[in-house]
């Protein structure tokens, strides 16, 4: 509940939701006397502000964040590890694939291990591919800002739009450079009028459906259609029962608005799946269209120059 006696914004049931435990010592120039673990009453991450401040740049989505603390958890909790400095145990986790190798009961971190990483070519390569991966997180940041005003047009209000809100904001920096790209070129392509509606998957298993909007057009009718099209896409792909909806309007000089739709379908039937194909049939929604597979790799190589 909201201090004007609006709905507010649900927390996650406890059946469902995990707590982290983070304490951030400042001051302690690298230099933390306090042990990391679990002592009785959940996991304790004791960084440093320096360590937390590079934390966060890196990891600077809530996945990429969790999925470091829970591979730490998992770490050591079976072996044991001296490191000094949390960012050089964080550049073992990337070089590693984001994740801690299993086997050995006994790790010594070296001390260089961050600075070594950053030096690497191939990590720079990634954070130049990673910028247009931000496109995402304005479109987040667009339909946050329309949540607290609500300025967003959706029909069932603002528990069904902050869940889409979340689905959007759990992909990681790799997902949301695929669907930034995405995003971007579809926004361009519908203000030139070149094409009407897009699905995409993100390599997190969502779909997503993006619809451009003509200013003129009824919204009713409009968020019918983006439900509808939500609906098909439910039917094409198979890697996630949860479809995101978002509407793309030209507001010209100031950008584009956005419209959001959270569509979740977890039991599909043959009666469905029929149903889908009607309304592909009928009215031409993603009828022939076919998912396309783009490989992509989080540390892109240098392309070979030819003459």
């Amino acid at each position: 509940m909201r201090l004007d006696g609006s709905e507010g914004l649900s927390i996650p049931d406890v059946g469902t939701r995990r707590v982290h435990r983070v304490a951030i010592a400042f001051g302690a120039d690298g230099k933390v006397g306090f042990p990391v673990g679990d002592f009785g009453k959940g996991y304790v991450h004791v960084l440093d502000e320096r360590s937390f401040q590079v934390l966060l740049s890196e990891l600077d989505t809530i996945s990429d964040f969790t999925c470091y603390l829970r591979e730490k958890e998992r770490l050591t909790s079976r072996a044991k590890v001296i490191f000094e400095g949390e960012e050089n145990l964080l550049a073992l986790y990337l070089h590693e694939g984001r994740r801690f190798t299993d086997g050995p009961d006994f790790f010594i971190v070296e001390a260089n291990l961050w600075g070594a990483l950053n030096a690497m070519p191939e990590f720079n390569r990634r954070n130049d591919a990673n910028v247009g991966s931000y496109s995402w997180d304005l479109a987040i940041e667009s339909v946050a800002n329309d949540i607290l005003t609500s300025n967003l047009e959706i029909g069932p209000g603002l528990a069904e739009s902050e869940r889409a809100m979340r689905v959007m904001a759990r992909e990681d920096r790799f997902c949301r450079r695929l669907l930034g790209r995405n995003f971007v070129e579809f926004v361009k392509d519908a203000r030139d009028q070149r094409i009407r509606a897009r699905l995409m998957q993100s390599p997190s298993g969502v779909n997503y459906v993006l619809l451009r909007m003509p200013p003129q057009m009824d919204r009713q009718k409009y968020l019918r259609e983006l439900e509808l099209r939500c609906f098909v896409a439910r039917g094409i792909s198979s890697g996630s029962s949860t479809v995101i909806g978002i509407g793309v309007s030209d507001a010209g000089n100031q950008g584009f608005a956005l419209t959001i739709l959270y569509y979740d379908h977890p039991e599909w039937t043959l009666e469905d799946a029929a149903t889908a194909k009607a309304i592909q049939e009928e009215l031409d929604y993603f009828r022939s269209s076919r998912l396309r597979r783009v490989r992509e790799e989080e540390y892109p190589e240098v392309l070979p120059v030819t003459q």
